[in-house]
């Protein structure tokens, strides 16, 4: 394939480039300011995240809906810690934490593609799709894990980058630099494992490194952060793990075989080619563009392997192939969209390329003007939905709005919860992560047992109070015929705009006389049997 002679270092005038980079910071600085509100936007993965912050901050401990949590790793939770403590329950605070943590990414994927194999320009555009991702944007403005994991995964193939092509004691530092930040990593997402497992690729695949001794002692040194990291959490986890508790290792891989296991990754690749054009251009038109740009990063992938990338490229390649273990939606795609970029432009370069070769009449200079076109609308539309999301934050009415202004029906409940609720009630609901950490009452989410036999896995519960949602009824659809069949054991207390408090009369339950096994998760959730309450839903729902 013809291709243009790219340099594999960055841009010739540094301090321009420093410039550049000044200049696209500022202004999307200036856009993140304007979005930049004290709302909070309703995501169960969120309110999770808060409460275990909370716990961390008011007592060290590191529990959820009164119980020790073994799902969720606590590196998030404990960067929020210090802003709960700092400013409490400021939605604002930790709102500004995640934008300087989406302007962080944007200045580390600006460094890492000065490393890569592009020339300024190429790198130019990278930066530029990657800072104006509405993607991007849009989870720079939720409290959730996506965005400080992808600044940690872009800081470990920085130093992985550059040490791969540094000589000496300096490629020493930056592999430490790299296996540390790894290790962070992997204590904000469970997908954190991908960038050690990169890290190692890359320094065996890549020619004059892989020398045998300089090679295990890098792969040592990489590895021993991360599997001390592990270990402590592991050994953690034993000490305080419940018999009705769940892990993600229980989540996504015990429970099923290996067979089960690989069809179901096949069966959700074709998701990530729907996602792509969402993703990367803010554009959700689906599988008619989004082949043709996976086509174009096969591509890129090609040219990049071609020049000697093999970090990156690793990453990528193994980082998309773990996300269809559960759900690789838009938000799943943010911490790849980097290199999806990077793959990209390289792509397109090399189509262009190609194009020239067979079709001479096509200069390079009209080239570069469908260049700076698409980049064009690549940035306008995203520009546009970014500017969307700036409207909604600062106009009037932003909680009437977002999820179809379910949440002042949810705060009204909490609050009344709080002056209501005892320390004996259980709250039985499908947010029930968003109703405890409002109201602090311990809560319970359904299982499959609620399906089959609904006042039969309620007997075996110590739930008191049902909140019954009909906008999200999905499972529940048949509580409302319960109603009306059983008014002895359901007795509505109190209404919450579309939101209905019922009360348990328990004593009109039947009883079970064991108390059922734990279930697996179901659609993303994990329940229990015993008295106490049910655990969280993994931040990556299974898909069914």
């Amino acid at each position: 394939m013809p291709e243009a002679s790219v340099p594999t270092s960055g841009p010739t005038h540094p301090s321009a480039g420093r410039r550049r980079i000044v200049l696209l910071l500022g202004v999307l600085g200036l856009l993140y300011a304007a979005g930049l509100n004290g709302h909070w936007r309703f995501q169960r993965d969120s309110a999770r995240y808060m409460a275990l912050a909370r716990s961390l901050a008011e007592d060290g401990t590191y529990r959820f809906n009164g119980r020790p949590h073994t799902l969720v790793w606590p590196g998030f939770p404990a960067m929020l810690a210090p802003v709960y403590m700092a400013a409490g329950q400021s939605f604002l605070a930790m709102n500004a934490l995640l934008s300087l943590l989406g302007l962080g990414a944007v200045a580390a994927a600006w460094a890492l593609y000065r490393e890569l194999p592009l020339n300024a320009r190429q790198a130019a555009v990278c930066t530029l799709l990657f800072g104006f991702s509405r993607t991007l944007y849009y989870y720079s403005s939720h409290i959730m894990s996506d965005v400080p994991f992808t600044v940690f995964a872009l800081i470990t193939l920085l130093c992985g980058t550059i040490m791969l092509r540094s000589p000496g004691r300096t490629a020493w530092l930056w592999c430490a630099a790299a296996s540390v930040t790894a290790a962070a990593a992997c204590f904000i997402r469970p997908v954190g494992p991908v960038l050690p497992i990169a890290l190692v690729s890359a320094v065996w695949l890549t020619p004059g490194v892989r020398r045998g001794r300089l090679a295990a002692g890098r792969t040592l040194m990489i590895l021993v952060p991360v599997l001390a990291a592990g270990f402590a959490w592991n050994v953690r986890t034993a000490m305080v793990r419940e018999p009705n508790s769940f892990t993600y290792f229980d989540v996504f891989i015990e429970r099923h075989t290996l067979r089960e296991t690989v069809l179901g990754m096949a069966v959700r690749a074709p998701r990530i080619v729907d996602a792509l054009p969402d993703a990367v251009l803010g554009l959700d038109v689906g599988w008619s563009l989004g082949l043709l740009m996976a086509v174009a990063m096969a591509m890129g992938l090609a040219t990049a392997l071609r020049r000697g990338e093999r970090l990156a490229c690793t990453y990528g390649v193994v980082y998309l192939a773990t996300i269809c273990l559960a759900a690789p939606g838009r938000r799943f795609l943010l911490p790849a969209l980097p290199v999806l970029i990077y793959w990209l432009v390289l792509g397109m370069h090399s189509a262009a390329a190609v194009v020239q070769h067979h079709r001479p009449a096509l200069s390079p200079r009209r080239a570069a003007v469908v260049g700076h076109v698409l980049l064009a609308l690549a940035v306008g539309t995203n520009l546009t939905r970014i500017s969307k999301l700036v409207y909604e934050a600062r106009a009037p009415g932003f909680y009437e709005r977002i999820e179809d202004g379910r949440l002042p029906d949810y705060f009204a409940l909490t609050a009344w919860l709080r002056d209501n609720a005892t320390a004996r009630d259980v709250v039985f609901a499908r947010e029930h992560e968003t109703v405890h950490y409002f109201s602090r009452v311990r809560t319970r989410r359904a299982g499959p047992g609620w399906e089959r036999d609904p006042l039969g896995f309620l007997g075996r519960t110590d739930v008191t109070l049902v909140v019954r949602d009909p906008d999200k009824d999905a499972g529940w659809e048949h509580l409302p015929h319960l109603m009306r069949a059983r008014p002895d054991v359901f007795e509505p207390v109190a209404r919450f705009g579309r939101l209905e408090v019922l009360r348990l009369h328990r004593e009109a339950l039947p009883r079970a006389p064991d108390a059922a096994a734990p279930a697996p998760p179901s659609s993303g959730g994990t329940t229990t049997s015993s008295g106490r309450t049910g655990d969280e839903s993994p931040e990556m729902p299974p898909a069914s």
